[in-house]
């Protein structure tokens, strides 16, 4: 799983941040908490990549999902179509 070994590297105090998108944002914060343990590195993640598209329910589902994992920040991406 590519998050430990991302993680492993980012386990350093010149990162403020470790940023991480997957399919299962909440799942891979739960890890990556674990991982950082004590690193003082904060844990941010994606919510709605890659194009922002999705409904406001599921994005607000997908942003509660990762912050009752853990995570410190959101990234939330804008939905596309409305920047054209």
């Amino acid at each position: 799983f590519q998050c430990k070994q991302a993680a492993a590297r980012a386990a350093d105090p010149d990162f403020p941040f470790y940023v991480m998108y997957t399919n299962e944002p909440a799942v891979a914060v739960e890890l990556a908490k674990k991982l950082l343990a004590g690193s003082g590195v904060k844990v941010c993640t994606v919510i709605d990549f890659p194009l922002g598209a999705s409904t406001p329910r599921a994005r607000a589902f997908e942003a509660m999902d990762a912050i009752q994992a853990g995570a410190d920040e959101l990234d939330l991406v804008v939905n596309q179509r409305l920047l054209k």
